[in-house]
């Protein structure tokens, strides 16, 4: 779990990593913002928020990501969509297909589960995430910013 919360950290407080509407408000410290997604992180594995954890290892935790299957809500509703919640590679290991391979498992699994749709969510200016994405097939659907004063 510390290693895990350790890349939260690190994956989400620096913006030459990660440029998102927490560590884009001036009044936020990085250490803040960091510890904010490390919360995250925890209560989606430890509180058991989210549905399914992967974690990708080789010699080192090297990536994350976790997933929710549809509420009962969501099923009654006929809305049958998954979810790719929270994710994060540690910038090292950038460019070697592991938010794929992540990807890839979560969608294998939520499909064992019977679900017909999945949703991930991103910023504009993680193009490799919206790249993975658009290679799966997946279709860039709702666009919005958030602007600070």
């Amino acid at each position: 779990m510390e290693t895990v919360n350790a890349l939260a950290k690190l994956a989400f407080s620096d913006r030459s990593f990660s440029v998102n509407r927490f560590n884009s408000e001036p009044r936020f410290q990085p250490e803040r913002v960091g510890n904010l997604y490390s919360t995250w992180v925890t209560a989606a594995i430890v509180d058991k928020r989210a549905d399914l954890t992967l974690v990708y290892e080789e010699a080192d935790v090297c990536g994350f990501m976790t997933f929710k299957l549809p509420s009962p809500a969501e099923k009654a509703s006929g809305l049958n969509l998954g979810k790719a919640v929270l994710s994060a590679v540690h910038p090292a290991m950038h460019r070697n297909g592991i938010y794929r391979k992540l990807l890839l498992s979560g969608f294998k699994w939520l499909k064992e589960n019977g679900v017909d749709y999945v949703e991930g969510k991103t910023q504009l200016s993680t193009v490799p995430v919206i790249r993975a994405w658009q290679k799966l097939g997946a279709e860039l659907r709702i666009v919005y910013h958030t602007f600070h004063n």
